[in-house]
């Protein structure tokens, strides 16, 4: 089973190879994989960091 990182490198090449680079990018900007409030999620996932880590910090 290949890694997240080798998997994301691999379907890059096969996209770059298939497509040529400018297709790719074009694709890769078509898919719209940017969504949701990206300040929002960070300021949650850090919350719930620092919460853990206070507890830690307590004990």
């Amino acid at each position: 089973m290949m890694t997240s990182r080798e998997l994301r490198e691999k379907g890059y090449h096969i996209l770059v190879s298939h497509l040529g680079q400018v297709d790719a990018i074009r694709f890769l900007q078509q898919m719209g994989w940017g969504h949701g409030d990206y300040t929002q999620e960070r300021g949650e996932i850090l919350n719930s960091v620092t919460r853990v880590l206070a507890g830690f910090a307590e004990d």
